[in-house]
Formats: structure tokens, C-alpha cells, sequence
């Protein structure tokens, strides 16, 4: 399952890769697969094994049981057409159905789903993080100012943020969007902290420009906030969830959009909105207000730049941004891999 879950990861972003299986083999004597063959191989696999996977959720805590294996098949199939060129929108939502019959609903909690563990109702595999005995979680070290980092005792990057429209995306009462912090002086235990001239620092939403963005331009998100993990000076102590019900819903929500079948769609996408503190969804529902649901619901969990490119949007224009050609939908094959394996060709436009 975890070869089944690498290969699935290569084929998303290199696409043409070796297949293999045997560890004796020579990487000089591989041969590369295209993405179809690829796509044929990780099916294939977990056709085979995710039956053979046990059910229980808390004692396969951070291990691969069955409904994590079918979220997998149903990724696969979800994006089966950027892969192979033939959609396989059935067999995603059949498989996002073998999940929810395994007992899976959502977390009352949207929160709670990003501590130091992740709740197993929803959440259906994670990697176990531990600040000292098992590091990286540093979503938090990347996005917040220099001062909010050491005002928890780290050494913080000021990177990662969003922009202004990006939150326009979220509506008035959507709880989610308290992931974000911008506007208001932040705080630490009770106290203002201070920016590098003094003033109470916040952070501003609007962004100048991507190459002069200001210190403290851009909302930072507290997604896997400090305050509900341990942390120490390199690490939090947050779980990572790789595959949970929510994703689940809104993929089953979109593969019934595109089967034509609009009353489940709009029925799934509901569950999402109404544990966010929505109303029902009213209006036409299309692939692109999905597209926004995702984001809203799945920011900072990896799926991103996946979804965009299978709903014919990453290389889009958009804020300060220009568009992309399509041949970044796919990265670079790293030069010392070209040169360990003299049979691999580099993916088109590098």
C-alpha cells in the first residue's frame, strides 16, 4: 500500500516514471513507463490489496487501513483523465461510497481535526507528528513574522501566506476562515506582540507584489496552530491528515456533478458547508464552486495544485501572477536522476 501510495505521488507530479518492484534490479537497466502504464500499475496494486487491509480505525492510527486505501482509488480515478485521457468518474464515487460504508462521518470539531491527533471519525490516515521524537511540522514556522515565532520561542520564517482574494472566497459566518489571521493585533498568551519598529504587529490581508511584498503583507494561517499541540524550537507537535471524510464527501459531491446526478452533489457539498456553519448551498452548482469548497475546506493539506490542474486552472493568470504553459502541470525529473539512469527521457519543456 505505502509503494501503491509513492508511485501514486510520482505519477501525479512526474508522470512518465519506472515502474519497480524487484530492488535488485539495476537502475541503469529501467526502462521509463508512461503515465497510462503507471496510472494501469498503482490500480492494479491496490485492486488487489485494499481488500486484504483491516478495518479498524484507532489501533491502524498513522498506518494505511481500508478506507485509506480506497481514498487512494478514489484519487486515483478522480484524476484519471489529466493521468490516461479517459475520465473514471464511477469508479472514484464508488470508491469514496466504500469509505463512507466504513463508518466514517465528519468531526464535530473542524479544529479539533489539526491537534497533536487527529480525531478518527473523520480523519482516515495521518502521519503521527512528535516535536521531538518524530519532527517537521513547520507549517507554522514558515508563515508567521519573525516576532509572532519568537513570541512562542521559535525561530520563525515569515514565508508562507495568502492573498486578500483568496479570502474573499470564504462567506461572512464560515468558521473556517478563522484559520486565517490578518487585521487585528496578534496576540501571545494574553499579550500584544510587537513588530520590529515597536507597533503592535498585524498583518496586512492586500499583497503589493510578489516581488516586494511587505514584512508583514499576506494572512498567515494558524491551521495547525501551536495552542492546540506541543511544540519545541524546530517542530510542532500537530498530526498531518493525508486523507479525511470531508475530502471524501467533496470528491463523491464532484464525480456526481459530473455523472449528472446535481442531488447528491449539492447533498455532500451540504455536509461540508453545514459542520462550517453555512447555509445550504442555493443556485446552480458548477465544477468551479466545488473548486472554491475545496479550497476553502482543504487549504494547507496538499491537494491544491492537484485540483487545479484537474479542473483546467493552474496555469490561470490570477492577482499579481501571470499565467503558466502547461508543461509545468508536471516537474522536472532532478538532473542527478537523469544521470544515475542514462534511459530516462526529461519531461517536455525543461
Amino acid at each position: 500500500m505505502l509503494r501503491s501510495f509513492f508511485y501514486f505521488l510520482l505519477l501525479d507530479g512526474w508522470g512518465n516514471v519506472p515502474v519497480i518492484t524487484d530492488r535488485a534490479t539495476p537502475l541503469s537497466e529501467t526502462s521509463q513507463s508512461t503515465r497510462s502504464e503507471v496510472f494501469a500499475f498503482v490500480e492494479k496494486e491496490l485492486r488487489e490489496n485494499v481488500p486484504l487491509l483491516g478495518d479498524a480505525k484507532e489501533s491502524l492510527y498513522g498506518r494505511f487501513n481500508q478506507a485509506a486505501g480506497y481514498s487512494l482509488l478514489a484519487k486515483l480515478y478522480l484524476n484519471a483523465e489529466v493521468y490516461t485521457g479517459t475520465n473514471r468518474w464511477a469508479d472514484a464515487l464508488e470508491a469514496c461510497n466504500k469509505v463512507e460504508e466504513l463508518g466514517y462521518d465528519l468531526h464535530n470539531d473542524y479544529f479539533a481535526l489539526f491537534g497533536d491527533e487527529c480525531p478518527t471519525d473523520e480523519v482516515i490516515l495521518a502521519i503521527p507528528i512528535d516535536p521531538v521524537l518524530a519532527p517537521k511540522m513547520i507549517y507554522e514556522f514558515r508563515t508567521l513574522a519573525y516576532e509572532h515565532g519568537q513570541a512562542y520561542g521559535i525561530s520563525s520564517w515569515n514565508g508562507a501566506c495568502v492573498h486578500e482574494n483568496f479570502l474573499r472566497k470564504y462567506a461572512n459566518g464560515d468558521i473556517r476562515k478563522n484559520q486565517w489571521i490578518y487585521g487585528e493585533p496578534v496576540e501571545v498568551n494574553g499579550q500584544v506582540v510587537k513588530n520590529g519598529n515597536g507597533g503592535d504587529l498585524v498583518y496586512q490581508p492586500s499583497i503589493a507584489s510578489l516581488e516586494n511584498a511587505g514584512t508583514y503583507e499576506g494572512a498567515r494561517n494558524l491551521k495547525f496552530s501551536f495552542e492546540r499541540a506541543p511544540y519545541n524550537g524546530n517542530s510542532g507537535g500537530n498530526d498531518f491528515p493525508v486523507f479525511r471524510f470531508a475530502d471524501v464527501l467533496l470528491m463523491r459531491a464532484e464525480c456526481a456533478l459530473r455523472l449528472n446526478d446535481e442531488l447528491q452533489a449539492v447533498s455532500d457539498l451540504n455536509r461540508v458547508r453545514q459542520r462550517a456553519g453555512l447555509p445550504p448551498f442555493s443556485g446552480t452548482l458548477t465544477p468551479g464552486e466545488l473548486l472554491d469548497e475545496r479550497a476553502r475546506e482543504l487549504c494547507w493539506e496538499g491537494w491544491r495544485r492537484q485540483d487545479l490542474i484537474r479542473l483546467g486552472k493552474f496555469g490561470t493568470a490570477h492577482d499579481f501572477m501571470p499565467g503558466s504553459h502547461n508543461h509545468f502541470e508536471l516537474f522536472p525529473i532532478a538532473e542527478t536522476t537523469l544521470a544515475n539512469n542514462p534511459g530516462l527521457t526529461q519531461n517536455k519543456g525543461y
